[in-house]
């Protein structure tokens, strides 16, 4: 009883986010590097048809010879698969462990040199909240992207700072339930920190070079 009595309020902001998951997937359009991906597969398409066409073309003098129906090829098209709902998600997912673990450092912060054991507690439940999240915006992240390590320097510091946030958050988990929390300080300021860079690594991503001017 005790126990669920300490995930309740964790199943309720899980329970929040996740009613709000599908309207902030609303708010992200096409991300810049898949347009850029989609735009090269089709001017290669376009370059491959091309090519074909002048194969196939009648030659000089044979001109309304039958020369056979042009030979079919198949056309990738990507964001097409079935895991592309799953991919949509990973933009939307990543704000909740980004506003859970900012909040958690914030009150941690504030709660130094004072005997606030319900603040204290607040913190835990964000930072298990937060912890849960990133792990979910983390998988995402790679369905988002298939087991696929290229990519310039920006996809590769996005990727594997998203990954190292997701295992940074579970070591917070075990830090929190510790009577000290000098660790845990350490690690909450060293991932704030990681989570606003990560955040405009993100938007630089989705939506083009300094998308802040």
């Amino acid at each position: 009883m005790m126990a669920l009595h300490r995930l309740l309020p964790v199943l309720l902001v899980l329970a929040a986010a996740c009613s709000m998951l599908s309207v902030s997937a609303i708010a992200h359009g096409p991300k810049g590097h898949e347009g850029r991906a989609i735009a090269e597969a089709q001017e290669q398409n376009a370059v491959e048809d091309a090519g074909l066409s002048d194969v196939n073309s009648p030659a000089l003098g044979e001109v309304g010879a039958d020369t056979g129906a042009k030979p079919s090829r198949p056309t990738i098209t990507l964001g097409e698969p079935t895991g592309a709902f799953f991919r949509a998600l990973h933009p939307a997912s990543v704000h909740f462990p980004i506003a859970f673990f900012l909040l958690a450092g914030a009150l941690e912060f504030t709660s130094i040199g004072k005997r606030a054991s319900a603040m204290r507690d607040t913190v835990n439940v964000l930072i298990k909240a937060g912890a849960i999240g990133a792990i979910v915006a983390t998988v995402l992240g790679w369905i988002h992207t298939g087991l696929w390590f290229g990519g310039d320097t920006m996809m590769q510091w996005h990727r594997w700072t998203g990954t190292a946030l997701a295992i940074a958050g579970i070591l917070a988990v075990f830090l929190a339930g510790r009577s000290t929390r000098g660790a845990l300080r350490l690690l909450l300021a060293a991932m704030c920190v990681a989570f606003v860079i990560q955040g405009f690594w993100g938007g630089e991503l989705a939506h083009g070079a300094n998308h802040l001017a």
